[in-house]
């Protein structure tokens, strides 16, 4: 809720004086989003964590630089800055894995582990975005948006086909529930069905699966 109303009030005032918003995640944060959602089974379009720009225009342009070298910036600028105590709360997950797991993971390695991890994310970035492209393409030449032929997940792309194809119906599914989905076209049955979240389905009907349930009469 907090985070919400931060970013409401800065469009506001951007809005209003017709300037941009610039949040100043650095490397650091870039590694700790990563092994978080790793942390929590993430894909790879999620591994690829914080993008240098929002879809709601936000900018990141700090990303790749690190936190101690914005501190010396700030020194050398006299720029004031303020600490917030709850960073170093150890209850914190995001805490611990900046205080204890990161610098324990770069001594344990004898390597820069922040570095690789913010280099990792740029890349699965990129990796991501021609999946997507590739998705796109299998997507729109589909005749119906509501099914989706069997032959079109024969690779193994399919649970991110699945994925794609649901979110595009306005249905979040969750990894469990698309794999569940990929396991009814593996399935030798011609026949079968998925409960998805907010009373939608998937079923399978010989050799596609089509989405229904409630909701389903807006997208015809």
């Amino acid at each position: 809720w907090a985070r919400e109303a931060r970013y409401g009030f800065l469009h506001r005032v951007a809005q209003a004086c017709g300037a941009a918003i610039c949040v100043a995640h650095a490397r650091e944060d870039q590694a700790e989003t990563v092994l978080l959602r790793l942390a929590r089974g993430a894909g790879p379009g999620a591994l690829a964590a914080m993008a240098p720009r929002r879809p709601d225009g936000v900018v990141r342009p700090l990303l790749e630089v690190g936190r101690e070298e914005l501190r010396r910036y700030a020194r050398v600028r006299s720029l004031v800055s303020v600490v917030d105590a709850s960073n170093d709360d150890l209850h914190r997950f995001r805490n611990r894995v900046r205080h204890d797991v990161l610098p324990r993971l770069s001594e344990l390695l004898g390597v820069d582990a922040t570095g690789r991890l913010a280099r990792l994310a740029d890349e699965l970035r990129v990796e991501s975005a021609l999946a997507e492209v590739g998705i796109a393409l299998v997507l729109d030449a589909l005749d119906d948006p509501r099914r989706l032929p069997i032959a079109a997940l024969s690779t193994e792309a399919a649970g991110r086909i699945v994925h794609a194809w649901l979110a595009r119906l306005g249905v979040r599914a969750s990894r469990v529930q698309v794999e569940s989905v990929v396991a009814v076209t593996r399935s030798a049955r011609p026949g079968g069905r998925v409960d998805l979240s907010g009373g939608a389905r998937v079923e399978r009907r010989y050799d596609e699966i089509l989405r229904s349930g409630e909701h389903t009469s807006e997208l015809q």
